[in-house]
């Protein structure tokens, strides 16, 4: 299993050209394929065939180009910017439990191919890399009372981690299964929110120290921080950070996570052009803006009024439009404004836009709510079953209105399916701090 893994990781460049030149021979095609649906726009636009704001209802492309690669991947940001604008101050711990992400620890124990050469000839086997993560758990929390590891689970069926699928909990020491601590969640980041709430709500009051990477659980526990009592930090590289002092002011604490899974997260897309470090500044500043975030998932499902003011903060906050009456009118009055046409710069079309807030609601209820050992099932609230593979819905209206996609000559769906084979990195080149 490790020979195989390792293998694949590092097949020679020659290897990987004849799909790298595939992909790109694609893109192009892609991109020429939208460079037409902007003329018949234009075209109808000027024709007076249809009402501008009328065809803006509609996304125009197979899939939102604003939210989806061509791919039909999801859009990703600079997740980073964010932690940029959190104060990172370190703290000082003698002892504590350790919360530990072992996706992450798994990858750094993976063996190089020199690393599995021995010294002394014999082969490298399971063992060897059991050791190996033991000792490196073992020298990252040398101050740790107990170390608690917590893996993805990868048999849920419904799990919105791409094709990733673990409810149990053991005690390595004892052997015993522990019911009490034990979650129906398909993911580690919030498996280890609920892990620590459950700490508190047990009675453990000593310092609690989480170690994984990346943005989302970061902003998760700056944000919970706020709301459970206890000291809890985040380990990065050899210090550790204080969760409740990375945004010390409660009213932003509050709106975190909701901006966090609006404007671009693991499990949703971002706005294409719009980064995290120029639409945090705005929720700093704005209160009006921060009051459209505040409903984000405070329940399932998810509400009219609320769907209504995270509309509102996509048109005002992200696109900057205050006087527009519908999301179509300010599509629209976009297109009419851009130079160089561009449907990818637009704002969502309504119905693209409405399944957006459906996965935003529905991840920051589960967020929002790390006292939930059960997930509710995400399907129906921005996600849908595909041969058993929970898929984000991109849209649930046909691309054109029928009175023109009529008129036009069939989409390709042959250059579609050949898409899935390129890589988020190869197609979306949008910049963090683009408008």
């Amino acid at each position: 299993m490790i020979v195989s893994s390792v293998t694949l990781v590092s097949l020679s460049l020659k290897h990987q050209r004849p799909k790298l030149a595939k992909s790109l021979k694609l893109i192009k095609q892609g991109e020429t394929e939208n460079i037409a649906l902007a003329s018949v726009v234009n075209l109808v636009d000027v024709s007076g065939l249809m009402m501008l704001s009328d065809v803006m209802k509609y996304c125009i492309t197979e899939g939102c180009l604003t939210l989806f690669n061509v791919n039909g991947t999801f859009r990703k940001t600079q997740k980073s910017k964010i932690l940029q604008k959190l104060t990172q101050e370190p703290i000082d711990v003698s002892s504590y439990t350790a919360l530990v992400d072992m996706g992450m620890i798994w990858r750094l124990a993976s063996p190089t191919m020199e690393g599995r050469e021995k010294n002394d000839g014999s082969t490298y086997t399971w063992g060897d890399y059991t050791d190996k993560v033991t000792s490196m758990l073992l020298a990252r929390h040398v101050d740790a009372a107990t170390i608690i590891c917590i893996n993805d689970p990868y048999d849920h069926v419904e799990s919105i981690k791409d094709d990733e699928l673990g409810v149990e909990c053991v005690n390595l020491s004892s052997g015993s299964i522990q019911q009490d601590l034990a979650f129906d969640q398909c993911e580690a980041d919030t498996i280890i929110l609920s892990f620590y709430t459950a700490l508190r709500a047990s009675g453990y009051n000593d310092p609690v120290v989480i170690d994984a990477a990346g943005t989302d659980v970061y902003i998760q526990a700056a944000a919970i921080s706020h709301d459970v009592p206890g000291i809890i930090c985040i380990k990065k590289k050899k210090e550790l950070l204080f969760c409740r002092g990375m945004c010390a002011d409660e009213d932003i604490a509050k709106c975190l996570i909701q901006f966090l899974v609006m404007t671009g997260c693991d499990a949703n897309s971002c706005f294409y052009g719009h980064g995290k470090s120029t639409l945090y500044d705005k929720m700093v500043k704005s209160v009006e803006c921060r009051r459209l975030l505040s409903s984000c998932g405070e329940s399932l499902p998810l509400k009219e009024d609320v769907l209504n003011d995270l509309v509102s903060y996509v048109t005002r906050f992200v696109y900057g439009d205050v006087h527009s009456s519908s999301l179509d009118i300010t599509r629209a009055a976009k297109w009419k404004g851009q130079k160089n046409k561009s449907l990818m710069r637009l704002p969502p079309n309504s119905d693209s836009l409405k399944q957006h807030i459906l996965r935003a609601n529905y991840l920051a209820y589960i967020q929002r709510h790390p006292e939930l050992r059960t997930h509710p099932s995400p399907v129906g609230h921005g996600w849908e079953l595909i041969n058993g593979c929970c898929k984000p819905v991109r849209h649930t209206q046909p691309p054109l209105p029928l009175t023109l996609s009529n008129t036009l000559p069939p989409h390709d769906s042959e250059i579609d399916s050949e898409f899935s084979d390129v890589i988020d990195s190869d197609l979306d080149t949008s910049s963090d701090e683009e408008d």
